[in-house]
């Protein structure tokens, strides 16, 4: 949400700490942070330490301001998609947004459904021939149970709607361009 309105907060934390180990303590005093979801229809309970107060706990600490453009956020099965897929290429060893995408237009925007694609393994299931082609795609949304072959290729603006209970394999070598693609019926049945 609001969180990431560069214009009012300019600066993020990604996360990432970095210790010394000779400095660590086994009793650090750090707040846990109670975080209640649902992961596949289940409710769970998360419990966190709030490692961004570590550092009040360690003499000279500092932070590192890195600008946005360093790194690429996984928070969700559609972000992996993202950065697996060709909008990004391995540059010197650096993951970075591939030449030719980042000098045309920003990101593509994807959306999978939660239901389908909320846990790595299920991700991967589903994309076990390949990711899709992004490098022209400017909005990717799928809403159901579909499955993708090998060499995909997404174009502008692509919805997937499946209806509950229903299973989508999007073939081998498909180009789908500024299409809206919904599923009714059983693939067999069509």
């Amino acid at each position: 949400g609001r969180l990431y309105v560069i214009d009012k907060f300019s600066v993020f934390h990604t996360n990432n700490l970095w210790v010394r180990l000779d400095k660590l303590r086994h009793n650090m005093d750090l707040d846990i942070i109670v975080n209640r979801k649902t992961v596949s229809g289940r409710k769970m309970i998360q419990l966190e330490m709030a490692m961004g107060a570590a550092i009040s706990q360690f003499d000279h600490s500092m932070t590192v301001n890195c600008p946005r453009s360093r790194f690429a956020r996984v928070k969700k099965c559609s972000d992996l998609l993202l950065i697996m897929s060709d909008v990004y290429e391995l540059r010197d060893g650096a993951l970075v947004p591939h030449v030719a995408r980042s000098a045309n237009r920003g990101m593509p925007h994807v959306e999978l459904d939660d239901r389908y694609y909320q846990l790595v393994p299920e991700f991967q299931r589903r994309f076990a021939q390949g990711m899709p082609s992004l490098a022209d795609a400017d909005v990717l949304k799928v809403r159901g149970n579909v499955f993708f072959g090998a060499n995909v290729r997404i174009v502008g603006n692509v919805t997937i709607e499946v209806a509950d209970g229903l299973t989508l394999t999007i073939p081998d070598n498909t180009v789908l361009a500024n299409k809206k693609l919904t599923a009714a019926v059983q693939q067999e049945d069509l």
